[in-house]
């Protein structure tokens, strides 16, 4: 959406990704990594096919050099592999004697392989050019030198300068293809990105190892899952923590941060969350709420509202000993701690 909205000029285009350009001696080291790849994927292409295939990467490797591609090496056409089968290019299956054994198919018809190819070759060359060109505007004189400058741009802005170039047989593009050939300028290493909107995820795949549609699952089945959302709640309260230190004290929210990375769980929890604060966050609401909804009611009430078991409860009182109050609260847990709907 926010892509969109900056697309028809709603929202500004504020220049929310950087790249670290390679350069030495005035030349653009990125274009030379790109021209490399695209010869070597050109090369693979041609050895593919649309039925399984067996390759050794060695021999790979001593095939694209017979053939004149200087550049080759196993770890860049490992690369290419690596990054057609993210893509769903290809689907390599290893052939179980080492990793360097593998069978490979392609997932697309050839011609259109290489359509995908040709587009992502014109766009990465057009990319590095035009970040290498915009590097080098007011170039202070201390980064003549440097190896890695730079360079603040955004998606946007590469699709309209894409449209502004007097080209003879021009792309139409869009911005998943501006996105797709910055991921794999990244993974051929011309680029290194950071910031903006620009995430990327690996595919996951999913076997369903019960077949049986009629089992049912009891309680211990679902121990695994518990324990995720249990993490998932704690995790919450504490960014929680961590915005409330970033408001407090900057240094102490880094340390925070720091100790969340290095130290162990347990330890991070026991640092932090000490005491009747581990059970605070083990809850899924925040620990003010709790005590506006729960904080006031006796130790008899707030059993009957932790009662998550009992199918049926009877509250046997004396007028205007809290039997409404009780009723609402217990509507109040249902809701937001056992996640109960309303309805």
């Amino acid at each position: 959406m926010v892509n969109l909205l900056r697309e028809e000029n709603i929202l500004a285009d504020t220049k929310d990704l950087t790249a670290f350009i390679k350069r030495g001696e005035n030349k653009n080291r990125s274009l030379g990594i790109v021209l490399v790849f695209c010869e070597i994927e050109n090369f693979f292409l041609a050895q593919i096919e649309e039925k399984e295939k067996s390759f050794h990467l060695k021999n790979l490797n001593e095939l694209a050099e017979e053939e004149g591609f200087r550049d080759v090496s196993p770890n860049k056409l490992k690369t290419i592999i690596n990054y057609w089968a993210i893509k769903n290019w290809i689907r390599r299956n290893n052939d179980g004697y080492s990793n360097n054994h593998f069978t490979i198919v392609a997932n697309h018809p050839i011609s259109e392989l290489k359509n995908k190819l040709e587009k992502r070759h014109v766009l990465a060359e057009f990319i590095i050019k035009f970040l290498f060109n915009k590097s080098s505007q007011n170039l202070a004189e201390s980064d003549l030198h440097k190896e890695l400058i730079l360079v603040e741009f955004s998606v946007h802005e590469l699709k309209q300068e894409y449209e502004l170039e007097s080209i003879l047989f021009k792309l139409d593009i869009q911005i998943s293809d501006i996105e797709d050939a910055l991921f794999y300028l990244s993974r051929i290493d011309a680029l290194k990105i950071e910031g903006g909107f620009l995430v990327v995820y690996n595919k996951l795949s999913f076997e369903r190892l019960e077949k049986d549609n009629k089992k049912r699952y009891k309680t211990e089945d679902y121990t695994k899952l518990k324990e995720f959302y249990e993490n998932k709640i704690q995790q919450i309260h504490i960014v929680g923590e961590y915005a409330k230190k970033m408001i407090s004290d900057y240094k102490e929210a880094l340390q925070f941060v720091e100790d969340y990375f290095q130290l162990n769980y347990a330890s991070f929890l026991n640092k932090y969350f000490n005491g009747s604060r581990q059970n605070e966050i083990k809850r899924n609401i925040t620990p003010a709420k709790f005590r506006q909804l729960f904080g006031e009611l006796s130790p008899i009430q707030l059993n009957i509202v932790k009662d998550n078991s009992s199918p049926y409860i009877a509250v046997v009182a004396g007028p205007g000993s809290g039997k409404t109050k009780l009723l609402v609260h217990k509507l109040a847990s249902l809701l937001l701690m056992e996640d109960i709907k309303h309805e």
